[in-house]
């Protein structure tokens, strides 16, 4: 019954919980299984926590429960996730001395590790190791040493492994290891070698593309700058009846953007609308981005009031982005407005921070369309500028608070619907907030 308890709580994430009822098994004096220990290191494990599937090993070793593999698994998998390799490869030494079958479920944890450590070379290494240990190889270990190289950014090393799992292991080429090579090359922004991929080997394989496949080869292509590139990607999927993700659409947003055509980017969220798929704080990033390289922070502005129209929450990064904007061309009254509507927007105070010190130049935003600063502008006028503006947003509040007159009120109102309607308007009117 407590095993029971244990697993239920497992599951909801609630460890601590699940670790007392185990505990409470071992203190009433009944028997206590691999299986409800294993419950407990499995969750600790999948939540990274090291420290937390040593105490159920401990707790094992108390009630003289052997350590088989799953347990030695859970300590190897929480220690990948972290990137831990060294120790990883200290407990497949340890499980080699205790005389535990080192298979293939552990190789392809420890070979993760180092896929989260970035490190390409120790990968192939632990996989010809794994091979020299009898263990089978798994499409799990060859996407894991595929990622690796995918992450350092050498798409070359990714495309390597695919071919030896080609000439090796066909049967192990699957989806995610093709994916996970369209990552590496479109990182370095290979529309070329991804298309390649999709006309040659993964057509002979049968494996039809999906919504991240296309996705991928988008992002390829942004990674190229070719908007055209990504817009047909979007044709060719609605011709194979994919239907595409917002992710997908971002990165052809992405490619708008690199190409500085915010007319594009405007035609790309009203064509995702009308697939279904609504644009996220992402898809609305690159759109201000492109508004604030144009030198249109009222464009801007009103990208945040479709954005919160769209029930889209608002981060610090994208107030950066318009702040700066604002502050660039010189317009302190909307600055003063956005430092206000920050708070309103629900961000936290460590939020707002974070926007005002990207805003002011002490950690620039980054991405497709972030303006450079204007010839003549420097950073401290821009900090500077930013301080003004926080003095006005503090001034006009202690204002606001002596108005008590409802009418008063109401003309406020009145006029901050205004102010977004006009800024609406100088985003082009596209009404992307209108829910379909």
């Amino acid at each position: 019954m407590l095993s029971d308890v244990a697993r239920a709580h497992a599951r909801a994430g609630q460890l601590e919980e699940a670790e007392a009822a185990v505990a409470a098994i071992a203190e009433a004096g009944l028997p206590l299984s691999v299986e409800a220990v294993g419950v407990v290191a499995t969750a600790h494990a999948q939540a990274g926590s090291v420290a937390g599937v040593r105490r159920a090993l401990a707790m094992a070793e108390r009630s003289g429960l052997p350590r088989g593999a799953r347990l030695w698994c859970s300590l190897l998998e929480a220690q990948a996730r972290n990137g831990n390799t060294g120790a990883c490869l200290a407990t497949l030494r340890a499980m080699r001395a205790a005389g535990v079958p080192r298979g293939s479920r552990a190789y392809a944890l420890a070979i993760h590790s180092f896929a989260v450590a970035r490190d390409g070379a120790g990968a192939e290494a632990l996989l010809t190791a794994a091979t020299e240990d009898d263990a089978d190889v798994t499409a799990h270990m060859l996407t894991s040493v595929a990622d690796a190289h995918a992450l350092s950014g050498n798409a070359a090393a990714a495309e390597r492994v695919l071919d030896h799992a080609l000439a090796h292991y066909p049967q192990e080429a699957t989806l995610p290891l093709f994916h996970t090579v369209l990552k590496a090359l479109a990182k370095v922004g290979d529309a070329a070698g991804a298309e390649s991929l999709l006309r040659s080997p993964l057509a002979s394989l049968g494996l039809q593309p999906t919504a991240d496949t296309f996705a991928l080869l988008a992002s390829a292509y942004a990674g190229a700058a070719d908007a055209s590139g990504a817009r047909e990607v979007m044709a060719r999927a609605a011709k194979l009846g994919v239907t595409l993700s917002t992710r997908a659409y971002n990165s052809v947003l992405s490619a708008q953007a690199a190409g500085g055509s915010l007319a594009g980017a405007r035609t790309v969220i009203q064509e995702m609308r009308r697939a279904g798929a609504q644009p996220d704080i992402a898809s609305f990033s690159i759109l201000a981005r492109l508004y604030a390289s144009e030198g249109t922070p009222e464009g801007a502005a009103g990208v945040l009031d479709a954005a919160e129209r769209a029930g889209v929450r608002l981060d610090s990064a994208i107030f950066a982005v318009v702040l700066r904007a604002c502050l660039r061309a010189g317009n302190e009254a909307l600055a003063a407005e956005l430092v206000q509507r920050m708070g309103s927007a629900g961000l936290s105070d460590l939020e707002i921070d974070d926007a005002l010190t990207r805003a002011s130049g002490g950690q620039p935003s980054s991405g497709p369309g972030t303006p450079a600063l204007e010839p003549g502008a420097t950073e401290l006028d821009i900090s500077e500028m930013a301080s003004a503006a926080l003095s006005t947003m503090q001034s006009d509040a202690l204002v606001v608070d002596r108005h008590d007159d409802d009418d008063d009120d109401d003309d406020v109102a009145r006029g901050d619907e205004n102010a977004r309607v006009a800024r609406m308007e100088a985003a082009g009117g596209l009404g992307l907030g209108d829910r379909r």
